[in-house]
């Protein structure tokens, strides 16, 4: 029988550990190698660094034209950062081949400033090809931020709508491109280009326009225009930068406006934004090249206050990028040896996997936590990755990248390998393997569906909508409504008969209904109400047993009552649980061959005693396990622990049968996945296996053996005969379930800056 549960997740009271993989522990030197192949196979295009892209196939590259699914929206920053680590590789090794690496990187930043025609205009990133990208498809709406390049880039889809990260991003890399590797005739190219990035925003106002001469972004961001911020910082970067490398005298003028406006000369306060990681990213590279350019000592100072504030709020964060930079120019300044193991340890905990994976460190009892973050920076291979450039990201966060619930499992009766899954929003996807791997079925029922049960071969499915049915036989290709009665109410179950695969139950809010129609196309087109003159209750909830005789129970208003289809009289039998202490669950299990097994369960909330009780009935629910004079009797002859002994400390969200073993029982409680062993007479929770042991759904999908839960981490599933649980693959972060990863030039970037300034050795 098949329990879906869409009420709500439950946390799990166990010690949940976080999912690592054990790629992360090899020598820095082999990451370094491994990330700059990487790197070259599946985040290169014409020396832009491509970050975040939808992984490819085993041994291939990625796809970057418009037809691919890579994420260009910030292309720029990243790609600025890859070649100021790279930079720093050649003044490490002076080897001819990275200086020509570098080489194309720089024409790749080039390339972002000449693809749109504007001048000054920096393009976020691009891709090859004509046509809608891939974040088009997602959104028509952002179909305006994507054109096709100019001569000699027609072949080219770029992405506009640039910020003032964009142009912080350019000026820097620009600018040490020309300080460290460039020959006179890039020098010259840089100059040029930096004169026409800067001018940009300078004449239109300190903004950055789009390109189509609307204000997409401000240079100095929100400020009173007395207290520097970072955002000043960056922009006197800019166009000090500017004036080094172009020698014209507006940039200094406008350079000096800004310091007097902001009274930066002396200036020994706070800096608004250094608790943001991303601007103290940005700052923090321009503060290498402006402590080689600048020459004016109030202007050093100032900027070494700057430094010292960004220390003070992020020397915690064991951050090798900032730890690098930060004591590369001003290493006097205290806890020097310390923070440069912090920023090893961080770097050997880089993870090689860089595929994102849900995590839900929240959930953990062995790391310590305050106001929703960890209170110690976790490991990288521990924590939800940043969504392209991990210098950035925020090394406390707990949680992230969690998968969308799955709501409902079918499995074929044909082939037990074939499965369906349905998503909360109607979409199903089919695995012919026993999960390894999944497709999106692309025809979808025309409502949206809520449950899903297996037809008689492996291409028929049925769907249920609210009150509507619908089936397909090919696989999804088509569909067609079922015309179920018209006072059927929302459906809850639809299971194919095991003794007669032309036989269709349906368990709906009006009642069950069952279709006895010869040859499997005509299934579902006329009904028999088995459930019909059912007493008047408030409270009413069906169930159904193939049996012999078929028997249909109801519980109506805490009452079991129960009739032998389709003609037997209603009987009405026990009463379940207490209405005040202990109200009556809304659950309903019969077993499907067992004539006359029934369990339903009631809530108890009373003093101590919390929790939920089964009720287990042999003979139709007239009498069931634990009636009140039972539990009566139990109390005067044992005390409270003959009350306790039978309550499951959780509450029932959810009852199965498992279909393999006769009497076992699942569960879905607010404590996780529970089983119960009729040997054993207690509940268990299995939750072995679990990444994340915190759980959304429970299915044990009609005659088969499989179990299956929905959880954060993805869809997992019980094989018969283990009590370990193993990932179905099917782990719903990004468009339907597509996998994403992104690169490692954040790693890179760290570690051949530490190589440089000898706070790594060679590993």
């Amino acid at each position: 029988m098949k329990v879906a549960i869409m009420m709500g997740v439950l946390w799990m009271l166990s010690v949940c550990g976080a999912v690592a993989q054990d790629s992360w522990n090899i020598p820095l030197g082999q990451k370094a190698q491994r990330f700059e192949q990487d790197v070259l196979r599946k985040h290169w295009l014409n020396g832009l660094y491509i970050a975040q892209i939808e992984s490819p196939p085993e041994g291939q590259p990625a796809d970057h034209t418009t037809e691919g699914g890579s994420d260009v929206a910030h292309s720029v920053n990243w790609t600025c950062y890859y070649l100021s680590g790279e930079i720093h590789r050649y003044l490490l090794t002076q080897d001819p081949a990275v200086r020509e690496h570098c080489r194309r990187i720089f024409q790749g930043l080039l390339s972002l400033t000449q693809i749109s025609g504007i001048r000054g205009f920096v393009a976020r990133g691009y891709v090859k090809g004509r046509g809608e990208t891939h974040e088009e498809r997602l959104n028509p709406r952002n179909a305006r931020l994507w054109h096709q390049g100019v001569p000699p880039y027609e072949e080219y889809r770029w992405r506009g709508s640039p910020s003032h990260h964009t142009y912080s991003s350019a000026a820097h890399a620009f600018a040490l491109y020309a300080l460290l590797v460039a020959d006179e005739q890039e020098k010259k190219q840089c100059a040029e280009t930096l004169d026409a990035i800067v001018d940009y925003w300078l004449s239109r106002d300190m903004n950055v326009h789009d390109e189509y001469g609307n204000v997409s972004d401000t240079i100095l961001g929100f400020t009173d225009g007395r207290t520097p911020s970072l955002n000043v910082v960056m922009a006197l970067s800019a166009l000090r930068i500017a004036h080094h490398f172009t020698g014209k005298a507006k940039f200094l003028e406008a350079h000096e406006r800004l310091a007097k406006q902001y009274g930066v000369r002396g200036y020994t306060g706070p800096v608004p934004g250094v608790e943001s990681f991303d601007d103290c990213n940005h700052v923090y590279h321009h503060l290498e090249v402006l402590m080689r350019i600048e020459k004016d000592e109030a202007m050093r100072t100032f900027y070494r206050h700057v430094a010292q504030q960004m220390w003070q709020a992020h020397q915690r964060d064991r951050c090798p990028l900032y730890t690098y930079i930060h004591f590369s120019l001003f290493p006097d300044t205290p806890g020097k040896e310390e923070a440069l193991q912090q920023a090893r340890w961080t770097l050997q905990h880089y993870p090689v996997d860089k595929v994102f994976r849900p995590r839900m460190n929240s959930l953990r009892k062995d790391i310590a936590i305050k106001g929703g973050r960890a209170v110690e920076p976790l490991p990288l291979h521990e924590s939800p990755r940043d969504n392209e450039f991990q210098w950035k990201g925020d090394p406390y966060a707990l949680d992230g990248w969690l998968s969308r619930p799955i709501v409902s499992v079918a499995v074929s009766p044909e082939d037990e390998h074939v499965w369906f899954a349905l998503e909360g929003d109607g979409t199903i996807y089919r695995t012919r393997d026993a999960g390894r791997t999944w497709r999106k079925i692309d025809t979808h029922p025309p409502e949206k569906a809520h449950f899903i049960a297996a037809g008689r071969h492996v291409g028929h499915l049925y769907a249920a909508a609210g009150s509507s049915l619908y089936q397909t036989l090919d696989g999804g290709s088509t569909w067609t409504k079922l015309p179920l009665p018209a006072d059927a109410g929302t459906i809850t179950q639809v299971f194919t008969a095991r003794r007669n695969p032309n036989v269709l139950y349906v368990v709906a809010a009006g009642g069950v209904y069952r279709s006895r129609d010869d040859g499997e196309e005509w299934i579902g087109h006329r009904w028999d109400c088995l459930s019909g003159d059912t007493p008047p209750a408030r409270e009413r909830l069906f169930a159904v047993s193939e049996s012999e005789p078929v028997r249909v129970y109801a519980l109506l208003d805490g009452v079991i009552w129960s009739r032998e289809a389709p003609d037997g009289r209603w009987q009405k039998g026990a009463t379940v649980g207490l209405e005040d202490n202990a109200p009556a669950l809304p659950l309903l299990l019969a077993d499907p061959e067992r004539s006359g097994r029934v369990t339903a369960a009631f809530r108890v909330n009373y003093g101590s005693f919390r929790g939920s009780v089964l009720c287990q009935s042999e003979d139709a629910g007239r009498t069931h396990s634990h009636e009140m004079q039972t539990l009566y009797r139990r109390m005067r002859e044992e005390g409270p622990q003959g009350l306790m002994r039978d309550i499951v400390p959780a509450t029932l969200r959810s009852l199965a049968g498992d279909n393999g073993r006769e009497g076992v029982l699942w569960a879905h409680t607010d404590q996780g996945v529970m089983r119960l062993e009729p040997s054993q007479k207690r509940w268990q929770t299995v939750h072995e296996g679990l990444d994340i042991p915190l759980v959304h759904a429970v299915f044990v999908p009609y005659g088969s053996r499989w179990v299956f839960c929905s959880t954060p981490a993805g869809l997992y599933v019980l094989e018969p005969g283990s009590d370990r649980w193993r990932s179905a693959n099917l782990v719903l972060i990004f468009e339907h379930n597509t996998r994403r990863e992104v690169g490692s030039a954040d790693f890179l970037e760290a570690y051949w800056r530490g190589r440089y300034f000898r706070f790594l050795g060679e590993e």
